[in-house]
Formats: structure tokens, C-alpha cells, sequence
């Protein structure tokens, strides 16, 4: 039985691992290809200059539960447009250097940062700027310890059926096995020959 448990809960931690690796490894592609794509919507606003349009462009982030917030920066690294989630205290930097690269997130960061440059509105055109976008990972932790109890939940319930079967099986086994013990005992206690038992 300790062995049976011992492989429940091996398995039930390898499958959270991969459950929490393959979540982290989606949310950071969903936010490198939705941050492209904004970065594609906004670059006309950015060339001409229109930051009510760029900032238009990234107010549609608001149905992006995700998200927390967005930055445009623009070729000389200044603050051009902002996002920030309804409610979110957040002051983005007004100043971004021109050697910005994304940060390594740990494995259990809190949130997921992507910087993409904006693309000029010709193949020939050199960047126009620089779209930062955040996404915070509170929801996608609850989520994830919610998926993950219920899956620990399914392996107790299972391992507990397991047992009871178990159980049940080695009663059918020994039970037989006590009952023609406690008839030697009393066919010896009687004095009466095994021979004349038939």
C-alpha cells in the first residue's frame, strides 16, 4: 500500500510540473504573438504621430484578462502611449533605454514581460519604437492550484477505491483459509481422527 501511494503522489507531482510548465510555456507565446500583433496595429500611429489612435490601439487590451499593462516607447525611447488594467496602481517608466532586452523570469515569477519593436509601415523602414507588455500571473496560479487539487482529490478518491478492493480481495482470499483453520482446531480439540474427517 505504501508503495501504491508512493507512486500516486509521484505521478500526481510529475503531472503538475508538466501542467505548469506547458501553461508558462502558452502564456508566453500567447503574449509574444499578441504583442506582435499590437505592435503591427499601433506602428501607423507611431509613424505619424498620433497618440490618441496609438493609445486607442491599446485600450482594446481591456478584454485581455491577462494583461496588466502596455507601453509604447518610441524610437528615442520615450513614453508614446500607455495601457494600464482598470484599477492597476502603475506609473510606466518615462524613459526606456535603446538597449532593452526582456528580463529572465523564474519559474515561479509573478508576472510575464515581452518587448517586441514596432515594425515601420515598410519592409525598408527601421523600427519605429518599442511595445513592452506585462502580463500578471495571480489568476493563472488560482487557476492552476484549483486544477491541480482536483487532480490530487481524483488520486486519493482512487487510491482509496484501490484499497478497499484490495481489502475486499485478500477477506475472498483468507477468509476460506481461517475457516477450514478454525475446523482443524476444533476437529483436534475433539479428539477426532483427520482420517474420519471427510
Amino acid at each position: 500500500l505504501l508503495v501504491i501511494a508512493l507512486i500516486t503522489l509521484t505521478t500526481v507531482i510529475s503531472l503538475s510540473i508538466f501542467m505548469f510548465r506547458s501553461q508558462m510555456d502558452d502564456l508566453r507565446t500567447d503574449g509574444e504573438v499578441l504583442t506582435q500583433t499590437l505592435a503591427n496595429a499601433v506602428s501607423p500611429a507611431l509613424a505619424f504621430l498620433d497618440q490618441d489612435a496609438a493609445n486607442n490601439v491599446l485600450s482594446s487590451l481591456s478584454s485581455v484578462k491577462l494583461v496588466a499593462h502596455a507601453d509604447l516607447y518610441d524610437r528615442d525611447g520615450n513614453l508614446f502611449a500607455q495601457y494600464a488594467r482598470t484599477g492597476l496602481s502603475y506609473e510606466p517608466p518615462q524613459k526606456m533605454g535603446v538597449d532593452y532586452h526582456d528580463e529572465e523570469n523564474g519559474i515561479f515569477e509573478s508576472t510575464i514581460e515581452t518587448s517586441i519593436p514596432v515594425p515601420g509601415l515598410s519592409p525598408e523602414d527601421a523600427s519605429l519604437g518599442t511595445l513592452v507588455l506585462e502580463q500578471h500571473l495571480t489568476d493563472v496560479y488560482h487557476d492552476l492550484a484549483y486544477q491541480l487539487g482536483i487532480v490530487l482529490l481524483i488520486g486519493l478518491v482512487g487510491l482509496a477505491i484501490f484499497y478497499t478492493l484490495i481489502f475486499k480481495l485478500q477477506q475472498m482470499i483468507t477468509q476460506p483459509l481461517s475457516m477450514l483453520a478454525d475446523a482443524m482446531r476444533n476437529i483436534h480439540s475433539n479428539n477426532f481422527p483427520a482420517s474420519h474427517v471427510h
